[in-house]
């Protein structure tokens, strides 16, 4: 296998650093919800150059591109899991009645005193 020339590493770095720019300058537009959607298209362009250019898959064979676009592919998976959990959890109340905003404002200490009701419901139950 024949390493990149330098020319093509030194443009490769600076089209990182390029994208590294853009990264941050993007913090500083009010482009409020599509901000992320940016960010992660800039982060995709850098992971791309870099698996492209500085682990050699433009120079590897078939069987270590496909390995790599599998490994691409279960990172998706794993984001879509990962979103899917985020996307799907109760934001309703919590044991104690409380809501989640209401809960997290007060000060909490043990929080035993939520396993009570349980407690006393289990304990009925197996009286009967």
């Amino acid at each position: 296998m024949t390493m990149p020339s330098m020319k093509a590493l030194t443009w490769t770095w600076i089209a990182l650093l390029v994208l590294l720019a853009v990264t941050c300058g993007s913090a500083y537009l009010p482009l409020g919800a599509l901000n992320v959607w940016v960010n992660f298209g800039i982060a995709t362009a850098k992971a791309l150059l870099v698996a492209w250019i500085f682990m050699h898959l433009k120079r590897s064979s078939a069987l270590v591109r496909l390995f790599a676009a599998a490994a691409f592919v279960w990172l998706l998976i794993l984001a879509g899991l990962s979103a899917a959990d985020y996307v799907t959890r109760d934001r309703g109340t919590s044991i104690d009645g409380l809501s989640h905003s209401q809960r997290d404002g007060r000060m909490t200490g043990d929080r035993a005193h939520m396993l009570i009701p349980v407690a006393t419901k289990y304990a009925e139950s197996q009286v009967m």
